[in-house]
């Protein structure tokens, strides 16, 4: 069902009343009326003009109507879709924002196009100086971003992971390298612009002091068991 608008109902009567006194010379409006046989809400178009004797004093009136109701319930469905559309953008929004990695956008080229809050952790940088830079001065590799982005681009949009037994560092903004893992995704094209990639960045830093101190560990055990063995030997 399709509501009526009481503001335009009331705007609508004050152009018939300002077209009737003369303030006008011809209406042009649209409104709603419930129809007493059914109920039903109905939208009307209605335009045209009054008629005035010499005097200027009005005689009747006379124009067109037109029913658009199909019309208005798909614009009003347009408009509902438009406001989930906006809904759900901001939605998946607020999940990027409160996600624990690090989450860009990135064009072929690897400049940073979108970037979460976590980014700005991670590399002590706002976000109005991390995008628009390439992410190679973030995160720098062996290979060229572009030669990386533009392998992923090509593949279908599946997770490609990087630092993954390798050592892959992210630059801090004071210079401070901390380890990281990447994963690099497609994402579906949009419109004419080019490919763009999610990059999804994790800091391992307590994951590598973890396994030092593991390997330190064993290494302080496996010692200690060879100087045993020579204690006790004959």
């Amino acid at each position: 069902m399709i509501d009526a608008d009481p503001e335009l109902a009331q705007k609508t009567g004050e152009l018939y009343q300002g077209a009737i006194e003369g303030r006008y010379k011809h209406y042009d409006a649209i409104y709603a009326y419930k129809r007493p046989a059914d109920q039903r809400i109905v939208w009307l178009h209605a335009s045209g003009k009054v008629v005035r004797d010499d005097s200027g004093k009005a005689l009747h009136m006379y124009g067109v109507y037109q029913d658009i109701t199909e019309a208005k319930r798909a614009e009003q469905e347009i408009k509902a879709s438009e406001q989930r559309v906006r809904e759900t953008e901001q939605f998946y929004r607020s999940v990027l924002e409160l996600a624990p990695d690090g989450l860009m956008v990135v064009d072929d080229h690897g400049v940073i196009e979108l970037a979460n809050a976590q980014c700005e952790h991670l590399f002590g940088c706002p976000r109005t100086r991390l995008i628009g830079q390439s992410i190679e001065a973030l995160v720098p590799t062996d290979r060229p971003w572009r030669a990386i982005l533009e392998e992923i681009s090509e593949e279908t949009p599946v997770l490609r992971e990087m630092g993954v037994n390798r050592d892959l560092c992210g630059l801090h903004r004071d210079g401070t390298p901390f380890p990281v893992e990447i994963g690099l995704s497609a994402l579906p094209a949009r419109n004419s612009t080019g490919a763009k990639v999610a990059v999804s960045i994790l800091d391992i830093s307590q994951r590598k002091q973890q396994e030092n101190a593991l390997k330190q560990a064993k290494a302080r055990a496996e010692e200690a068991t060879e100087s045993s063995t020579e204690l006790v030997t004959p």
